[in-house]
Formats: structure tokens, C-alpha cells, sequence
């Protein structure tokens, strides 16, 4: 590519270049050479994402790739990225009896704990993978119940964005609220995720953003003097410790919701959005939750940050962002379509894998910017060598269209 990351002193390559789709080798050699992608110009980033979008993509994805698609959401609260993909294939569903069995546990006493212990996924302690964070995986046969009764629901109808999918899911959806619906349904289609979950990185960066904000700036402020117990102006604001005006605007941004009665005491529907009137919802909620207006202009200010005339959407701008912050890219390869050919990994299997990801740095913080052997980060059910096995070959390195 003649780009070269100065974090890592390596040119940079991509495997098979910035054309065509990645195999699922690909994406695991891509982790086991490392790059900070704040090396690539945005053209090129973009054109990486691309590559992504179009390798993540399923035309006509049907009730088994919706549930494990959003299942990667459901399972991430307290879950860091690469724990969050072992959670999610460790539960992944193959087929629809599959579904229709996990659905059916759907009211069996401590089913959340008897998941866990099928999955292999609590503490090493306990002879299990350590990845668990705080979902409830109870959660995960309701979420089964609800593709299959609705598929409709998931799925984006005429007239309809995203956003419009993603406020069905959080107010229909046990264990999937704002944040995390808004990380689940891009996934179902990323060419048209005009979505994005606000993570903590993003509403620290946006702070100071959203204490001048002219259209919420003053109810941000007044929120953020209350809960820091100063004068609601910038200045007062600002001269805490950052780390509790941090926290403090994690918990406006991220922590709250707004919600009304789905019905009036009267019984007619109280200003429910077209998209989430009973006819297109399994059940009527209790109550109806939409995002707080804070969490709103973060994710516009990502909207912002795309420039005119974007080529990639809202959430594969904000992946994007993300890997800069990350300073590695992450190829989110759990949601290869390849996968619904591979059988399940054995627990063994990805313990290895497990273990190999920790090695190379994958659960801290730090850049993964040592080389290591992409074949033990790989997990998928066979051996990663040889070609037609289902998962693809290793893209051509040396074809000269390395970027």
C-alpha cells in the first residue's frame, strides 16, 4: 500500500486489498497483525469499511440471523468486544429448531444460570470461559419467542429506517434498551444502520460539546450542576475532577431514558410513533421508552462527523471512530455470514482461542501491535488451513493491491 503505521513500524496490508468481501482467515489475520488505523487517510478507512459492510452483509436474512445478530447486543452489557464475540458464539443458534427449542425455555426456573453453565461462559472459576458480563441470558429465549412469532417486526417496513426497527426492539425486547438496541439492529443491515449506540468513549469526547450545546446546553447543565452539587455553568462544571465530571455525564447520557404510558388513562394510544402502534408489536408495553434528547445530539454530533456526502453510514462511522479510539482495527468477525456453515466451536476450541486472544492483548487496553499466529486466534470448527471447508481461504498477500 506504501501506508505505513508509524505505532507499529509496518506497512499496512490488507488481505485481498480494499475489493471483494473478506473470508473469515482473513479477518483473524487482520487481528494477528495489528495496525492503529489512525495511519489510514479517511478515503481509505472508508474504503476499508466498505469492505466490511460488504462482507458482513445478508441479503435476506432470516429468523436464525436476526436472533444471532441481535443476541451480540443482548449479551454485551459489562462485556468488552472480544469477551462479547466469545459470549455470542458460544449461544450462537444454527438453525430453526435450534431457535424454536431455546424459545420454548422460555419460563423454566433458573434458566439464566442453566445457560450460563450450557454456554461454558461464567467464571474460569467455575470451569467456565470467564466472558460473561451482566446480561441475564435468560433474556436470549424471549428475544427467540419474539422472531418467531413477528419476524415483520425486525425487519425494516416501507417508509421506515432503522430507527424505526430499533424502537420496536428496545420497547419490546427484555435485556435490549436504548443503548443496546441501538447496537444490535445495525447489524441486521449495515448499509442502511442509520443507527449508533453512545458508548462511554463518546459521551466523554461529546461533554464539552453538550455543556455549550445551543439546543440542550442549559438542561445539560443544569443536570450536571445538580448531580455534581456546584452552579450550573460551564466553569463550575469544568472545575471538578474530571473523572467525576465524567461519570456524572455518563449517567445523564447514558443512564436515562425517556418513557410514557403507551396508553392514556382513557385508552387511546399516547402519541405513539407510526412504527410501534399495536398492529406492529407483538404486545403493548406498559409503558413506551425513546432515547433521552442528550443521547440524541451525541449521536447526531457521529452523524456530523461523516462529512458531506458520506459514503458509509451512521454506525459504520461511529466502528469506525471507535478503532481509532480502540487504535486496532476489529473486524467484528462473529458476524461473518460464513458462520452458518461452520458447525459450533467445542468449548475446547475456544478456550484456545480464548487464551491466544489474551496473549496477544485483545481483553486490555493497550494497542495489539505485536504479530502473533492468526490460525491460534482463529475459532470456527475445523482446521483454519485448506480450502472449501466452508469458512474460505487466506486472501492473496502479495497481489500489489495491498492497502
Amino acid at each position: 500500500s506504501g501506508i505505513s503505521d508509524p505505532q507499529s513500524k509496518r506497512e499496512i496490508k490488507i488481505p485481498g486489498g480494499l475489493e471483494g468481501t473478506f473470508t473469515i482467515p482473513d479477518m483473524f489475520w487482520m487481528k494477528a497483525n495489528n495496525v492503529n488505523p489512525a495511519a489510514l487517510p479517511k478515503d481509505v478507512h472508508d474504503q476499508l469499511m466498505l469492505k466490511f459492510i460488504r462482507t458482513h452483509n445478508v441479503s435476506d436474512p432470516d429468523q436464525v440471523d436476526i436472533f444471532n445478530r441481535l443476541n451480540f447486543a443482548l449479551l454485551s452489557p459489562n462485556a468488552p468486544l472480544t469477551q462479547n464475540e466469545f459470549l455470542a458464539m458460544r449461544a450462537r443458534i444454527r438453525d430453526m429448531d435450534e431457535l424454536r427449542a431455546l424459545a420454548a425455555r422460555k419460563g423454566e426456573p433458573n434458566l439464566a444460570q442453566n445457560l450460563a453453565e450450557e454456554m461454558g461462559v461464567s467464571s474460569a472459576g467455575k470451569g467456565g470461559l470467564g466472558v460473561l458480563g451482566t446480561a441475564n441470558l435468560g433474556n436470549q429465549a424471549e428475544l427467540a419467542r419474539l422472531i418467531l412469532e413477528k419476524p415483520e417486526m425486525f425487519q425494516i417496513q416501507p417508509g421506515e429506517t432503522m430507527r424505526d426497527v430499533t424502537m420496536r426492539v428496545m420497547n419490546q425486547v427484555p435485556g435490549l434498551g436504548p443503548k443496546t438496541a441501538s447496537l444490535g439492529t445495525p447489524w441486521l443491515d449495515l448499509e442502511k444502520a442509520n443507527t449508533s449506540a453512545v458508548d462511554l468513549h463518546m459521551i466523554r469526547d461529546a461533554t464539552p460539546r453538550l455543556l455549550n450545546d445551543p439546543d440542550v446546553g442549559d438542561a445539560f447543565r443544569e443536570r450536571m450542576g445538580k448531580l455534581l452539587g456546584v452552579e450550573p455553568t460551564v466553569e463550575a462544571i469544568l472545575s471538578q475532577p474530571l473523572n467525576k465530571i465524567q461519570d456524572k455525564a455518563v449517567q445523564i447520557v447514558g443512564g436515562t431514558d425517556v418513557s410514557r404510558m403507551y396508553r392514556t388513562r382513557q385508552g387511546a394510544l399516547s402519541n405513539i410513533p407510526e412504527s410501534a402502534t399495536p398492529d406492529k408489536l407483538v404486545y403493548e408495553p406498559k409503558k413506551f421508552r425513546e432515547f433521552n434528547p442528550f443521547y440524541n445530539k451525541v449521536v447526531e454530533y457521529v452523524d456530523e462527523s461523516r462529512g458531506a456526502n458520506p459514503i458509509i453510514e451512521l454506525f459504520p462511522e461511529q466502528w469506525r471512530k471507535w478503532d481509532i479510539i480502540r487504535e486496532r482495527i476489529e473486524p467484528h468477525e462473529f458476524a461473518h455470514p460464513d458462520y452458518r456453515n461452520l458447525p459450533k466451536s467445542s468449548f475446547g476450541e475456544m478456550l484456545d482461542a480464548l487464551e491466544a486472544h489474551k496473549k496477544a492483548g485483545y481483553t486490555g487496553t493497550k494497542p495489539i501491535m505485536g504479530q502473533s499466529d492468526w490460525r491460534k486466534l482463529y475459532y470456527g470448527a475445523l482446521a483454519p488451513i485448506g480450502v472449501g471447508l466452508g469458512a474460505g481461504a487466506l486472501s492473496e498477500m502479495d497481489t500489489g493491491t495491498d492497502y
